[in-house]
């Protein structure tokens, strides 16, 4: 963290005091260097929820397969299917579990090409930020994007059928959005691992 934070402003603008946990503590001196910070350094909410062992488990059996029914879980876990679907429902209303969705095989479906666009903002002013974040949204070919540390803002995974598709949208969405400053593209060669949920073995239950 402390040298993250090195990274997104100079020694004149911010100075780490000190670092507990994931928690630090930084002077800055200008009101524009405060808001980089916030906007580079939001986590989120900590989660509060207290999860045990049972519901780990149906978590870890949700991951590996969301289309199973409340019946295949409960045996899993070793439970009756109505208290089993208590704790799922108890889970989805604390927001644990967001959505469950079908991961599907993008060659299978013709998208061959995965990129890692790295984007500068310029000029770096929140509504830019505000600006380009929303207009991603609306981009099909942007599976995932996110804030990040160093001399780029944002990284932003992008698939496609192939590079000419590729370079479609660049031309005719990334590059017309006037916030776009300097971007940098990384081309994947090929997936080693697949996405396969959350790691769980850190929680006590």
């Amino acid at each position: 963290m402390r040298d993250a934070l090195a990274r997104g402003a100079s020694n004149s603008e911010a100075r780490v005091l000190s670092t507990i946990g994931m928690r630090c503590y930084f002077r800055v001196r200008k009101r524009n260097i405060l808001d980089y910070f916030r906007r580079k350094f939001y986590f989120g909410e900590i989660m509060t929820a207290t999860l045990d062992t049972i519901d780990v488990r149906i978590l870890e059996a949700l991951q590996e397969d969301a289309g199973r029914s409340v019946a295949d879980i409960a045996e899993i876990v070793g439970l009756t299917p109505s208290p089993c679907w208590r704790r799922i429902r108890r889970l989805e209303t604390e927001g644990i579990i967001k959505r469950r969705s079908v991961q599907l095989d993008r060659r299978a479906i013709g998208l061959m090409f995965t990129a890692y666009l790295e984007v500068k903002i310029q000029p770096a002013r929140k509504a830019n930020y505000e600006k380009f974040e929303k207009a991603i949204q609306s981009f099909e070919e942007v599976t995932e994007a996110a804030t990040m540390t160093g001399p780029y803002d944002y990284l932003v995974k992008v698939v496609t059928p192939d590079i000419d598709s590729y370079n479609d949208f660049m031309y005719e969405k990334m590059i017309p959005l006037d916030v776009v400053g300097d971007f940098r593209t990384s081309v994947q060669i090929r997936n080693v691992k697949e996405g396969r949920g959350l790691p769980l073995n850190h929680i006590d239950g």
